[in-house]
């Protein structure tokens, strides 16, 4: 009887983790729909579809302690913008729990982000790209259009902030130059960074962005059991409509690289899009605003890439 609860239990929270998506898978996806990538629990999530497996991983890059200092430090930024907002920032953590997830999700004004050691412990998860895990999470909520439902920013939206705005406003004054000490940076993505960037404190945080956003979408090329991503091979999928739910992990990769390389200004306190009584136009306008745009000239690759974003107003 206890093992007949247990496995219904299971089967409802994996339920529930797929209905709105999750983000890291932790068993073999079918190989019609590698795009289940993640998703989310109520509103928007990082988890893995339907996997609660303990990490067995003997020698984690991310520690206890890593794991609690990446968590306050995104809540010592995030806890003022969410009260600014009028809703308090509810970031709950619990390292003992070995699910391989994260979740998003809105209970009126208790706007929450759950995350689990589980998930921290994983193969080839590293401190920043954990960082960018809650950065994610965070995206779900503040992120805007285009959006998976009526107040939760889509999947690729929620990757798309992470990098232009979230692990940006982490970083912006940390000591990079110190971060990437001894790292191997991606020659691909330097160059693209050299480029869009002009000062060294901007590029170097482009530099430590493009890292971590590599670290992670190798983890998740790992668990999609797919080539793995790379900055040199760029998705070249134009899809018709705006995917809401997660691309593969080479779409990723080059949505976190496209954020990292948007200078658009991006004011938190205006979630894009929100407004109620905006029509599909006007969201997308307003997205436009606090973003890069694919038409843009000399700066298409800091747009929302075309393998999960369709711009339907042609603005630069």
């Amino acid at each position: 009887m206890k093992l007949l609860i247990f496995l219904m239990a299971q089967f409802f929270f994996i339920v529930s983790s797929l209905a709105l998506g999750s983000f890291f898978p932790d068993s073999p996806l079918p190989k019609s729909d590698p795009s289940l990538i993640g998703g989310a629990k109520g509103n928007g999530a990082l988890s893995v579809p339907g996997l609660l497996r303990e990490s067995k991983v003997k020698q984690i890059q991310v520690t206890e302690i890593e794991f609690n200092a990446r968590i306050d430090e995104v809540e010592r930024y995030y806890a003022p913008v969410y009260r600014t907002l009028g809703v308090k920032f509810d970031l709950q953590s619990d390292w003992d729990d070995p699910t391989i997830s994260a979740f998003a999700s809105k209970d009126g004004k208790n706007w929450v982000i759950q995350v689990f050691g589980g998930l921290a412990r994983e193969v080839k998860m590293t401190p920043d790209g954990f960082t960018l895990v809650l950065c994610h999470e965070i995206g779900h909520h503040l992120g805007g259009f285009p959006f998976k439902n009526e107040t939760t920013a889509s999947e690729g939206q929620a990757d798309y902030y992470a990098t232009q705005v979230c692990a940006r406003n982490l970083w912006s004054n940390s000591a990079n130059e110190k971060a990437l000490k001894g790292v191997a940076i991606d020659q691909s993505a330097k160059k693209k960074c050299d480029t869009y960037w002009d000062s060294k404190q901007e590029r170097d945080l482009c530099y430590r962005i493009s890292v971590a956003s590599l670290e992670l979408s190798s983890l998740l090329s790992r668990l999609a059991d797919a080539k793995p991503a790379s900055f040199l091979t760029p998705d070249p999928t134009e899809i018709e409509t705006t995917l809401k739910f997660h691309p593969n992990a080479q779409c990723r990769l080059d949505t976190f690289l496209a954020g990292s390389l948007c200078n658009a200004s991006f004011d938190e306190l205006l979630i894009p899009g929100f407004a109620p009584n905006l029509n599909q136009k006007e969201k997308e306008i307003e997205a436009l605003g606090a973003s890069c745009s694919q038409y843009s000239p000399g700066q298409e690759l800091a747009g929302r890439p075309k393998c999960w974003f369709k711009q339907k107003v042609n603005i630069p």
